[in-house]
């Protein structure tokens, strides 16, 4: 399974400026830091892929399109509860 942790840069906003926004310029670069990881994984499981439909219940393909769920998921997640 492909983990992946956020970078201090990123995570690092600034508490001021991050408390002047309500917090809700943390939630907008948590949800684009997963955009990005989506698009990341969603790449290594087309290359994984390959362009065969019948490697998509391959051994080495599960695992990737399983945690591509799993993030995707914790997108969706996060992105409601954004909009609440």
């Amino acid at each position: 399974m492909i983990l992946r942790q956020p970078h201090v840069e990123q995570a690092d906003l600034g508490i001021q400026e991050n408390n002047r926004s309500g917090g809700s310029m943390l939630d907008s670069t948590r949800l684009k830091y997963l955009e990005q990881e989506v698009e990341q994984l969603r790449a290594v499981l087309y290359q994984a892929v390959g362009g065969k439909p019948t490697r998509l219940t391959h051994a080495a393909v599960m695992p990737i399109s399983q945690e591509l769920d799993a993030l995707i998921n914790q997108y969706q997640k996060e992105k409601n509860n954004r909009e609440q």
